[in-house]
């Protein structure tokens, strides 16, 4: 696995969400510089990752970085920002997005 950069919720390159070795369980957000929703999450997702050490996490904005989204989403960007995808093992088991709990990242990982 590529290490993430400095901090927990630095944004992550196409080229580093693309090269990571899913074999557990990852959490991906996509959302835009504009949402302030995924300012709120920070603290949250934060949190849930010192909880749960065996999760990986990824950050991509969808403006910034359109073709990687096409890739993992079939539809266009979402219109909820930010949308969470849970993937176990490299496959896609769970969605959610907006403000959401704890217990809710837990879920769509589960």
């Amino acid at each position: 696995m590529i290490p993430k950069k400095e901090g927990l919720l630095e944004q992550n390159s196409i080229f580093e969400v693309y090269n990571k070795n899913m074999t557990q369980k990852e959490i991906i957000e996509f959302s835009n510089n504009k949402s302030k929703a995924s300012v709120i999450m920070e603290p949250i997702i934060k949190e849930f990752l010192y909880e749960n050490p065996d999760v990986s996490y990824s950050k991509v904005n969808y403006d910034e970085d359109p073709e990687i989204v096409k890739s993992l989403i079939s539809s266009q960007a979402p219109t909820v920002s930010p949308f969470f995808i849970g993937f176990y093992n490299g496959h896609a088991i769970g969605y959610t997005a907006g403000i959401v709990s704890k217990e809710e990242l837990k879920k769509i990982i589960s």
